[in-house]
Order: structure tokens, then sequence, then C-alpha cells
């Protein structure tokens, strides 16, 4: 169950009043719910009201600003309108299965290079991106619609924050890295990587994809590594990783499918950002993304022309697999 809040404002200039207790206005019952009617469809895009069920109202209404609070569970909402000193109206309303607000968008990781990039290519007048750091929060020119969440896989700081947040869209880009032999890993790196990595990540999506299932609506757009379908020596635990939690985000989207929840996996090859920078790899660059080019290629998956794509595994290599 989530919960979502508003304002009525009843402005007694209206011309009803004029019609209804000219003397003492009030505000009609039946206006009462078409106002949580008109609500529930503007945030939740309903496939249709299906019955109106137990409205009371508790004190007349005069025209003014009131809360309305509306509780969603499943195909139902609870309605409640209301003031500093009490409730006046309650009643439950129930829809057809829905479409949530699509304008939502979670980027994990949202502090790395690419995250910042994808954020550039959002129109934030008509998204609103929530992005997660673990040690600094960016300073962007252009975060004024972007809300910045400390997240800490290792201790699972803020998860409660997730419980009841409603994402469209999920770009995920967080992965730690270590690099080792696997003869040579110490057993408490090993257990401390893959927990964090691993189990924490599973327990993060499993509350961000819980109210994408109730809301029947979600896209989960995993950035994976191109490295996963080589090995290279001391990669072994970064791939294993990645390549769990690939899985994971494909066995949501099978899951959650009839839910309306999709999953795309994109694996790109080295980026012109990051641990290729650092690495200062030698590759002639018709073999190397840039990061305005692929970032531009994620944000169409804000699009609805996508929406059809579900379990896919994109590889974005230029040939890298199968051109020397």
């Amino acid at each position: 169950m989530f919960q979502l809040k508003s304002t009525f404002h009843f402005n007694e200039e209206d011309l009803i009043y004029q019609e209804h207790f000219p003397s003492n206005p009030l505000v009609p019952g039946s206006l009462i719910i078409a106002s949580f009617i008109n609500f529930i469809k503007n945030e939740i895009e309903p496939n249709h009201i299906k019955n109106i069920s137990r409205f009371k109202f508790y004190k007349f209404a005069k025209p003014k600003i009131y809360s309305a609070k509306i509780e969603i569970k499943e195909e139902l909402a609870t309605c409640t309108l209301y003031d500093n000193t009490q409730v006046y109206a309650k009643g439950k309303i129930y829809f057809y299965k829905s479409i949530y607000l699509k304008t939502r968008v979670l980027i994990l990781g949202g502090s790395c290079e690419l995250g910042q990039k994808l954020i550039n290519k959002i129109d934030l007048t008509k998204y609103k991106v929530v992005a997660s750091y673990n040690k600094n929060k960016p300073l962007l020119k252009v975060n004024t619609n972007v809300e910045w969440i400390k997240v800490d896989l290792n201790s699972l700081s803020n998860i409660d924050y997730f419980k009841d947040k409603e994402f469209a869209y999920v770009f995920d880009f967080l992965h730690s890295r270590y690099e080792s032999l696997i003869t040579t890993s110490l057993n408490a790196d090993i257990e401390e990587y893959l927990r964090i990595n691993v189990t924490n990540k599973i327990i993060l999506l499993r509350e961000v994809s819980n109210i994408m299932r109730i809301k029947r609506f979600g896209r989960l757009i995993y950035v994976s590594s191109n490295a996963v379908n080589r090995f290279n020596q001391g990669q072994s635990f970064y791939l294993a990783s990645k390549t769990a939690i690939e899985n994971i985000y494909l066995a949501l989207g099978n899951e959650l499918r009839k839910k309306g929840v999709k999953s795309i996996i994109i694996r790109p090859t080295y980026i012109e950002s990051g641990r290729y920078n650092d690495m200062q790899v030698s590759l002639s660059k018709d073999k190397v993304l840039g990061i305005e080019e692929i970032t531009s290629f994620m944000a169409l998956f804000l699009k609805e022309e996508t929406w059809l794509m579900h379990g896919n595994i994109i590889n974005l290599d230029k040939g890298f697999n199968n051109v020397k």
C-alpha cells in the first residue's frame, strides 16, 4: 500500500455556489467525490473507475482549501478529505487495473560520469529524477528537478526510502570494482564484495520493483558490461557479480511481466570515461563508445516506442568481440 496527497480548492466564487445554498455556500458531496475521481485519474491513470462505495460525510464542507489523502492498495483507493481539525468526508473508490504516472526516474549510481551525463539527456521539465550517490553528491548545474539520495550498499543506508517511493524507470549503474586473481584473493574480501554487489543489491531491487508491481508499470534498465562476454585475468569476481545481477533483472522482468514490468540489459564495451580512462587502454576509437552516444541511446528507453522491448540483452561493442 502507498499513499498520495494533495489539496482540493473549492472556491466560493465558483458559479455552482450561487445555486447551492447561496446564503450559506456548501460543497456538494458529489463535487467532493468528483474531485477524488479526477485526482485518481490524473495521478494513477486507471483503465476505468469500477465503483464508488461507502462515502460518508461527517460535516458540511464550506468552500475553502482542504487536504486530500488517498491510500492505494491494489485496485482500491481509500479517500479522505480533511483539514487541521477534523475529517469531512471519507470513502472508497474501486478501479480496474491501472498504469501509474510514467514520469519518475531513478538513477542508481547517478553520481558516476555516465549517470550525470544521462541526467543531462533527460528533459527535467517532464521527468522527476531521483539519483543516488555513495560518498559525494555531485554539484550539477542542471539539478533543479533532481533529488539526490545517498545509497550505501555496504550498510544499505536509506533502504527504507524506497519502500513507498514509486518509480516508472530505473537506470542502474551501481557497481563497485574488485580485481584480484581467485587464488590470491582473501576470503573476507570475496565475502564483502559479493555481499555488497549481489546480496544487498538484490535487497534494494526487491524494494524498488515491488512498488512497480503494485503500480503495474515499470522499466528496469541495467547497465552491465560487455566484459561478461570475455574473461580477463583478475576480473572473475566482477564478472560473476555482474552476471548474477543481470539474471536477477531478467528474472524480475519474467516474474512481473504480467504486471507491466519489463527489464533490459545493456552491455557496453569500453566507454570514454571511468575505468577506460584510468586504465589508459590502447584501443582504436572505432572500438570505444563515446559517452555522449551511449547516454543518448539509454535515454531512448524513456520513450513509449521502446516499451515493446523486454528481456533483451543489448551488446554495444562496436564489433569488439567479433573483430580483432
